[in-house]
This record gives C-alpha cells, sequence and structure tokens, in this order.
C-alpha cells in the first residue's frame, strides 16, 4: 500500500518575519509534482489585515501572535485523535515540534513520541513564552 501524504497548514511554520511565509500552491505543486496541493488556499500562511501599528522596514507581514499559533497546533493535535493510521510521521519546523512535544530538535533530526504523549501535554505554549 501506498502511504498517504497530507499537506497540513495548521503544522504550518509560526510567522516570525516575511522569510516565513509559504509560496502558492501552484509553485508548490510544480516543485513537488507527487503531492497534492489542492487544498491550500492562496494565502495559507498567517494574515492579519486589521492590525494598526506601523511594521518595522523589516517586516513585510506582521508576527502571528503566539494564542494563534497555539491554538491552530492544538486544533492539529486534536485532529490527530480521528486519525485511522496507528503510526504517523510529522515533519516540521522546530518550533511546531516544540510546542507539540516540549522537546528540542536538531535540524532534520527524527524522534519518536507517541500520541498518548502528546495528548497529555496539558497546555501548548509557544517558544520563548
Amino acid at each position: 500500500t501506498q502511504t498517504q501524504r497530507l499537506i497540513m497548514p495548521t503544522i504550518r511554520e509560526k510567522l516570525w518575519l516575511s522569510s516565513d511565509i509559504g509560496s502558492h500552491p501552484s509553485t508548490l505543486k510544480e516543485r513537488f509534482p507527487t503531492y497534492n496541493f489542492d487544498h491550500l488556499d492562496p494565502v495559507w500562511w498567517y494574515q492579519d489585515e486589521s492590525r494598526n501599528d506601523p511594521l518595522e522596514d523589516w517586516q513585510r507581514h506582521p508576527e502571528e501572535p503566539n494564542s494563534e499559533f497555539v491554538s491552530r497546533l492544538e486544533a492539529f493535535r486534536q485532529s490527530l485523535r480521528d486519525r485511522p493510521e496507528s503510526k504517523i510521521a510529522i515533519v516540521a519546523h522546530w518550533g511546531v515540534l516544540w510546542t507539540l512535544t516540549g522537546r528540542d530538535f536538531r535540524n532534520c533530526e527524527a524522534a519518536s513520541c507517541s500520541l498518548n504523549e502528546m495528548l497529555r501535554k496539558k497546555k501548548l505554549r509557544a517558544p520563548g513564552t
């Protein structure tokens, strides 16, 4: 059987800087033709059009609030309960993995974590909080 690969924007990197924005789904589809990006909105990363405070010159996008970052990771964590698989590989940025597990990961590190262990973590918090 072929392993199902899902692209889940709920576990995207926290937007701190303009370098953290994603690519348009059509660009991703060209670069990674074996993955399905059809379910992504054209802008699938954090946006806040309601902010009135000016951005610094180096910021083209406002930082994603920690509360929104944690909220979407909590939604992802809860969605794992509904998955039928007994083993799931999650590929994500350090901050996402740290928030979900409380564990510090090296670049490209692979590690095992049980879903029960992840769900036992009472309250998620963003890095640096």
